[in-house]
């Protein structure tokens, strides 16, 4: 199975090791702080902006760095999205997972902050993590749209040809979800105000209806500051932004909230870049081969999404797919040498381009 272990500055995971700087302070909150860009000439990489914050804010934080910016040594903002293969992605997903879980906190509990490339990252990050809420300022809403220079040099470095990960429309488009947002932009930013805050509040008008599973609010909040780019004020401003707004969402929850309401098991989503087929799975044991189908409703496009990647379609469970017993190790979380006497054997959070609820049956 994954493991993990937690110190007090770094998370070691299967896929690595990913250093973190915190200050935790009994709270039910949690701030996941998120860099934007680094300017080489001042700074390498790793870089924990606002890592100052961890102590101003009232609230447990966390400061992530960037790991696609250890890629080469000129690369200046990766929007954490890592290299094309996953891997880096993949580790910091699994690596706040685990932590969030260690430390008890509901992914409810859970903001993401970010400016610029940071506040992208914030949004990327709260559709792995579904009921957690993202701050984001002045972002890049699609990557692709941010200067020219800045985004070849990501793609040139981490081989990546464009990907719908890359535009957060896009993203919540094909997860058929969207993050509870507070979006603020100032509106001395021209470039990121027409680029990138229109567009996306254009998007949203047209199409957050059609997008019906669980989407959360996007609250568009314009102020006008000299600077442009720049974010609030001061990190003042800033801090009493996150207080004021962690205190009216969870106000209405007691003090001692998990003692009461113990959090449930969490999972979430980790895809591959391949076509996601958000659907839970089941597998069971036929003679010398598993079952694997979908108990859950289906619709149109994802069937047809199946049936062109082999599966079979059946009246009586929808779609099925056989795997033998020898191509078992295909699913990485599972030890063959388990299977031998477990009885009975549950996978969740499988590396797949599904959302994966596994069980396996012995008869």
């Amino acid at each position: 199975m994954l493991e993990c272990e937690i110190t007090d500055d770094i998370i070691k995971t299967s896929f690595g090791d990913m250093p973190i700087k915190m200050s935790l302070k009994g709270s039910t909150e949690l701030v996941v702080l998120l860099s934007g860009a680094i300017q080489r000439k001042k700074k390498s990489p790793p870089v924990y902006q606002r890592e100052t914050w961890l102590t101003a804010l009232p609230f447990s934080a966390i400061a992530i760095a960037d790991e696609t910016l250890l890629l080469n040594n000129s690369i200046e903002l990766g929007w954490y999205l890592g290299d094309a293969g996953g891997d880096i992605l993949k580790k910091l997903i699994l690596s706040l997972y685990y932590f969030f879980n260690h430390h008890n906190f509901s992914f409810n509990n859970i903001i993401f902050y970010g400016s610029s490339g940071g506040g992208f990252a914030a949004a990327l990050l709260a559709t792995y993590f579904r009921g957690s809420r993202v701050i984001m300022i002045n972002p890049q809403t699609d990557i692709s749209k941010y200067h020219s220079a800045v985004y070849q040099k990501f793609m040139s470095t981490t081989h990546y040809q464009k990907h719908y990960t890359h535009s957060l429309m896009e993203l919540f488009y094909q997860k058929r979800f969207i993050p509870n947002i507070q979006y603020l932009q100032n509106t001395q930013d021209t470039f990121h105000y027409r680029e990138h805050y229109l567009p996306l509040m254009s998007w949203f008008a047209k199409t957050n209806l059609a997008i019906n599973n669980n989407s959360g609010l996007i609250s568009f909040l314009e102020y006008s500051m000299k600077g442009g780019h720049g974010g609030l004020h001061n990190t003042e401003d800033s801090n009493d932004f996150i207080v004021k707004y962690i205190t009216d969402t969870y106000s209405s929850k007691p003090a001692n909230y998990h003692k009461l309401m113990p959090i449930k098991t969490q999972f979430i989503t980790v895809e591959t870049f391949a076509e996601e087929i958000t659907m839970r799975i089941k597998a069971q044991r036929t003679n010398s081969k598993l079952v694997m189908y979908y108990d859950e409703p289906i619709d149109k496009k994802s069937i047809e999404n199946l049936l062109s990647q082999g599966w079979i379609l059946s009246d009586n469970i929808q779609v099925f797919k056989y795997i033998s017993l020898a191509s078992i190790e295909l699913i990485k979380t599972i030890n063959t040498k388990e299977l031998s006497f477990l009885p009975y054997f549950k996978i969740k959070n499988w590396f797949s381009g599904c959302n994966i609820d596994i069980a396996i049956q012995y008869h």
